[in-house]
């Protein structure tokens, strides 16, 4: 995939208005983006990191590895 497609993924794909509970399932909602994207894309990790709230360099967020079903 190109940067571009993944930038995509990670800012613009996400529908405006829309509030997720959960980072998680922002990172799940890019995995099933990348995913429709392109058949190529067997697998997918996201890794998202919640910076407003790290204290210290302390990292708070979560890693979701997905695979083409």
């Amino acid at each position: 995939k190109s940067y571009m497609d993944l930038k995509h993924a990670a800012t613009g794909a996400l529908p405006p208005g829309r509030h997720f509970t959960l980072i998680e399932g922002v990172a799940d909602y890019i995995a099933e983006t990348l995913f429709l994207q392109d058949r190529r894309v067997r697998r997918v990790k996201i890794k998202i990191v919640k910076l407003a709230i790290s204290e210290g360099g302390e990292r708070i967020g979560v890693t979701l590895v997905r695979h083409r079903p």
